[in-house]
């Protein structure tokens, strides 16, 4: 996903987004794309480097996450050629008739992205409420609990006024597809699809919160390319950057929205036969 830093005088919504890519190859995930300034060389030498990931366009089409636009239908297609959190068959407004197409015309940034419109992640779901402490028996003072870290709103989290989802780099597309209706792209519902859109939001409501706390705003554009193992209980036993093209600390900022968030939730039973006991994610970060 491609993003861009959210200024503390920006009264809007950040523009920071993953150009998200995710995608499942040969039973591994291959997950998000997210925008930073070139490091000098000491600091690019501490970033640690692995593999190149392999492209999601690369990677079998069946098995590629999509994000369906949040207006479009929500009716299952005949043929489903990508996973996503919900159904919806292809459409767009002015259609060819004749036009076959698992994707519509999109004037978007990336033809590898799978993002038809920009979302605002879901809000975290709260803790839960620690128990009341016991009521102080007779003749006992009353002292009352203060915290010496007191608790800030953070804007980021806010109900979003957008539809739920990710921002990122959207879809440009040349062909056509032959049904009228709200832009929507073909895809089916699947257990990983709802997963992985859930754990993407969570990684950018992370990373969007990262930026805000630390006022990491003022760089140039980049990427950051960062791989983690997600056990099936949600754990992240481990996570390196990949690969960045920004100042050391904007790319610990992509590695830390990744880990924070963790646990994530455990894999569903499905998830569990067809991934096994854990499985490889791969996230690119935009900053612009």
């Amino acid at each position: 996903m491609q993003a861009a830093p959210h200024r503390a005088d920006d009264p809007g919504p950040p523009l920071l987004a993953l150009a998200l890519t995710a995608a499942l190859h040969a039973g591994a995930f291959a997950l998000l794309s997210v925008p930073l300034e070139i490091p000098p060389p000491a600091a690019r030498a501490a970033v640690a480097r692995a593999a190149a990931p392999i492209p999601a366009a690369k990677l079998p089409p069946s098995l590629r996450l999509a994000e369906p636009s949040p207006a479009g239908n929500r009716e299952e297609p005949v043929a489903a050629p990508f996973v996503a959190a919900r159904n919806q068959s292809a459409a767009q407004p002015a259609p060819r008739p004749g036009a076959v197409s698992p994707l519509p015309r999109s004037e978007g940034e990336s033809a590898e992205s799978l993002r038809l419109a920009q979302a605002v992640p879901r809000p975290p779901e709260p803790a839960a409420a620690p128990p009341s402490p016991p009521l102080p028996e007779a003749g006992t003072p009353r002292v009352a609990a203060t915290s010496s870290h007191p608790r800030r709103s953070n804007p980021l989290l806010a109900p979003p006024s957008k539809a739920a989802g990710t921002s990122g780099l959207l879809l440009r597309n040349p062909v056509d597809v032959g049904r009228a209706g709200s832009l929507a792209l073909d895809a089916r519902f699947s257990a990983y699809g709802d997963y992985a859109q859930r754990m993407l939001e969570a990684v950018q409501a992370s990373w969007w919160g990262i930026l805000s706390r630390t006022r990491l705003d003022d760089f140039a554009a980049g990427s950051v390319v960062v791989r983690f193992r997600l056990a099936r209980d949600g754990t992240v036993p481990e996570a390196e950057i990949v690969s960045a093209t920004v100042p050391l600390l904007a790319a610990l900022a992509c590695k830390d929205a990744v880990q924070l968030p963790a646990p994530y939730d455990a894999w569903r039973p499905e998830m569990v036969a067809l991934l096994g006991e854990e499985e490889t994610v791969t996230i690119t970060f935009h900053y612009r």
